[in-house]
């Protein structure tokens, strides 16, 4: 599927889920004008809340789980972990964030998403877990011979692997604290470290759409999400876009997409349906 459809569908996703969001630890490492924030938390309470819902029971499923068992499967094997590793880790507390869309460069070519990726690693079987996940990227970056670096920043070590094979083709690790982080690009990755060790003074938790979406959160949510619509009309203009999708175009007419700010989303751990 073409990259602008994607995120399209993705916005029309997030419109017709409806909103809610809750404050998060992550977000005080992100830009107040970061474009996406996902949050999953299975941990305490919100886990045996989860383990009692009918939610729980179905995604347990077998016969649910068989519509997935290509690509996720895949995606397992690559990364080398088990499927028990898996599960772990999933019952824990993580997040995915764009930072930023950069605009293309050049009429024609795609915007280039700052991506990061947050685990918690207060646990220490998901700290070894996360140490694994390193250790696979290693043992792949060997066996193709393709290029690594090593840095420091603000006194934060971190780890860069170039894959030119992948959609994707930069891996920034690094760890600080009780955060395992993985990103895309060193722009993200210098500001998430300067957030980490100085503090950031404009933090994606301060942001009035992000603060008034939390007030309308589900409680004790598994899954939550914010996705600012108004940073990403400055860097992908929606007219523009729907221009060249006119299946898209329809859906975001009928959902009144253009007209929108902010959209977000939870999912609370009780839940009895997706």
């Amino acid at each position: 599927m073409h990259k602008t459809r994607i995120i399209i569908c993705a916005l029309a996703i997030a419109v017709a889920l409806g909103v809610g969001a809750r404050a998060a630890q992550f977000s005080d490492y992100l830009p107040a004008d970061s474009l996406l924030y996902l949050s999953w938390d299975l941990t305490g309470q919100t886990l045996k809340d989860y383990e009692q819902s009918q939610l729980f029971k179905m995604i347990e499923d077998s016969e649910f789980q068989k519509l997935f068992e290509d690509s996720p499967k895949k995606s397992i094997d690559n990364m080398g972990l088990s499927d028990e590793e898996v599960r772990r880790l999933m019952r824990g507390r993580m997040a995915f964030a764009i930072t930023e869309l950069e605009a293309p460069k050049e009429q024609g070519d795609e915007p280039t998403p700052h991506l990061a990726l947050f685990i918690d690693t207060i646990d220490p079987a998901i700290k070894a877990i996360t140490i694994k996940m390193q250790a696979m990227l290693e043992k792949k970056r060997v066996e193709k011979k393709l290029p690594a670096k090593s840095k420091t920043w603000n006194g934060v070590k971190i780890r860069i692997y170039h894959d030119p094979d992948l959609e994707i083709q930069d891996h920034i690790l690094f760890s600080y604290k009780n955060n395992f982080v993985i990103v895309s690009t060193p722009k993200a990755a210098r500001s998430i470290i300067d957030a980490m060790v100085k503090g950031q003074p404009k933090a994606l938790t301060g942001k009035t759409n992000f603060v008034a979406a939390q007030k309308k959160a589900a409680e004790k949510s598994i899954l939550w999400g914010y996705f600012a619509v108004d940073v990403f009309k400055k860097t992908m203009p929606i007219d523009e876009m729907l221009e060249e999708d006119p299946g898209s175009a329809m859906i975001a007419r009928f959902l009144g997409v253009n007209d929108i700010h902010t959209v977000a989303f939870s999912v609370a751990s009780n839940s009895d349906r997706l």
